[in-house]
C-alpha cells in the first residue's frame, strides 16, 4: 500500500507546471501604441482562496495543527512577489503616472488542496487561473487571462519540500515557496507586453 501512496504522489508532482505566459488583447489598437520601454504600477492584486479535496490518499490529522500561511498572509506575499519581480525585471513603478507607465491589476485564483478520505492533510497550494487588466489613462489598454489549473513540481519546493509532500508534512516555508512561484509566473507576463 505505501509503494502505491508513493507511486501516486511521485506521479503527481512530475505531471504538473513550471511556466506559461499567455497573450495579451490590446483594445482599440493600441498594441501600437506601447513605448519601447513601458514600466508598471501595481494598483491591486486580488487573491481568492479556496480549499478543495484531492488525492485518495490517508493519515488523519487536524487542520487547526497545520502549519500554513492565513489567507490574509497569501495575499501580502502575493503582491509582494509581484511587485519585487517587476523591479528585478526593471519595469517597475512607484508612480501611477508617466508616459510609458501603465497600471496594472491582478485577479489570481488559489486552492489550498487536503488529500481525500482524511482529515485535512495538506497536499499543497495550486493556481486556478489568473487574470491582469492593464490600464492606461483610467482606460482598459489590454488583458490577459489564463484559466489553467497548475500545480507545483519538485523543482519549485527543492528535494526536502519533496520528502515532506510524500510524507504529508508540507509547512508554511513550502506553501509560501509555491505561492511566490506561482506568482512570479503571473507576473512573468508583464515582460511580453507590447511583443
Amino acid at each position: 500500500m505505501t509503494k502505491k501512496i508513493t507511486k501516486f504522489a511521485l506521479i503527481s508532482l512530475t505531471a504538473i507546471f513550471v511556466s506559461s505566459c499567455s497573450q495579451f488583447t490590446y483594445f482599440n489598437d493600441s498594441k501600437s501604441k506601447v513605448p519601447s520601454d513601458p514600466k508598471f504600477y501595481v494598483n491591486s492584486v486580488n487573491v481568492k482562496i479556496s480549499e478543495k479535496r484531492i488525492f485518495p490518499l490517508g493519515i488523519d490529522s487536524n487542520k487547526n495543527d497545520l502549519d500554513l500561511m492565513t489567507d490574509n498572509e497569501i495575499k501580502e506575499f502575493t503582491k509582494e512577489e509581484i511587485v519585487n519581480y517587476l523591479k528585478k525585471e526593471n519595469i517597475y513603478s512607484d508612480l501611477p503616472d508617466g508616459n510609458n507607465v501603465f497600471e496594472c491589476n491582478f485577479d489570481i485564483n488559489f486552492i489550498k488542496n487536503y488529500y481525500m478520505f482524511t482529515n485535512f492533510k495538506y497536499a499543497g497550494i495550486s493556481m486556478n487561473g489568473y487574470s491582469i487588466s492593464v490600464l492606461k489613462d483610467d482606460k482598459l489598454f489590454a488583458e490577459t487571462r489564463d484559466a489553467s489549473h497548475y500545480f507545483i513540481n519538485n523543482r519549485g519546493l527543492g528535494w526536502g519540500g519533496v520528502f515532506r509532500i510524500l510524507t504529508f508534512r508540507l509547512n508554511k516555508d513550502d506553501e509560501k515557496n509555491m505561492v511566490g512561484i506561482f506568482s512570479r509566473v503571473v507576473a512573468g507576463n508583464m515582460k511580453d507586453f507590447g511583443k
